[in-house]
């Protein structure tokens, strides 16, 4: 099976952040003279993915024949590594870093990626505009909506509620962890930041200052986003994954009263489970972000 239904058109755009940086990302919208909702959606990647995988990718073309628009968004953080095209190359001798990806990920500039695209959809006469993260895109997505009540709802696919999560099996000691952190302080300090350390497992390698950021995250950072929450919120997520009881717990703390889950039979990536993934979505928002 195909992940997405059929053949659709999407339109590349180019967007810019409030601080001026580039990011790209995918609009579908509904042919032309077919009916148009007011209603919008804004997907926002995983760890390591970009806006053409991952539900961005096959979801909005499950939506637009109901009539409506989505944006998929690529975060500066998309994939794990790709050559900055807004940084002239001025030959190998360079020590500015032209990368950036995953691997340079920054844990407080997620709501200013979120937050040029629904600046667009509002823009472009979407009044209603709904954002949904997977994973890692559930926490900026959360971190983003906790600061936008006129959001008209939030998705919340499998979403990271840490970003420590990774460190016990990046480290095997604590005392493992602690050396390998203050050593990324230290490259910091020295402007190398921008350095990889390898760790052994998924996503491989991180920048200094990403490990130190993620370090310094404050505890109850994304439950503390939840509990400012004013808008419809979905929580989605697989029958396979571990963290199912968390997620429902933390949906309790949601002050919303307009609120609901959704389980599918799958793992993180919903393989296999799309039809039933964009269903749960589509009816989230009819039932809870459409005016009745």
């Amino acid at each position: 099976m195909q992940p997405w239904p059929e053949e659709v058109t999407i339109r590349l755009l180019s967007l810019r952040r409030a601080d001026g940086w580039p990011l790209e990302g995918g609009l579908y919208a509904p042919a032309v003279g077919a009916p148009t909702r007011d209603v919008g959606l804004v997907f926002v990647h995983g760890k390591g993915e970009n806006f053409y995988s991952g539900p961005g990718r096959w979801v909005p073309p499950r939506l637009i024949a109901h009539g409506y628009t989505c944006l998929a968004l690529n975060m500066r953080c998309h994939d794990l590594g790709y050559t900055r095209a807004d940084v002239p190359f001025r030959g190998a001798e360079t020590t500015e870093c032209l990368m950036d990806g995953g691997a340079w990920e920054r844990l407080t500039e997620g709501k200013l990626d979120v937050a040029a695209a629904v600046d667009y959809l509002r823009a472009h006469g979407v009044p209603r505009v709904v954002v949904a993260g997977h994973s890692s895109g559930g926490f900026y997505a959360a971190d983003y909506a906790a600061d936008d009540p006129q959001l008209a709802g939030l998705v919340l696919l499998s979403p990271v509620i840490s970003n420590q999560r990774p460190f016990p099996y990046w480290f095997a000691s604590e005392a493992e962890r602690d050396a390998t952190i203050a050593r990324a302080r230290e490259m910091v300090a020295a402007g190398q930041g921008h350095q990889l350390i390898a760790v052994p497992r998924w996503f491989q390698a991180i920048s200094a200052a990403s490990l130190v950021e993620r370090a310094d995250e404050p505890p109850g950072w994304f439950e503390g986003n939840l509990a400012r929450l004013r808008m419809p919120t979905l929580m989605l997520y697989g029958d396979q994954e571990s963290r199912a009881d968390l997620w429902d717990r933390l949906l309790e703390k949601v002050p919303a009263p307009r609120k609901s889950r959704a389980v599918v039979q799958a793992e993180h990536s919903y393989i296999g489970q799309e039809d039933a993934v964009a269903a749960a979505i589509r009816d989230f928002v009819q039932r809870y972000v459409e005016p009745r």
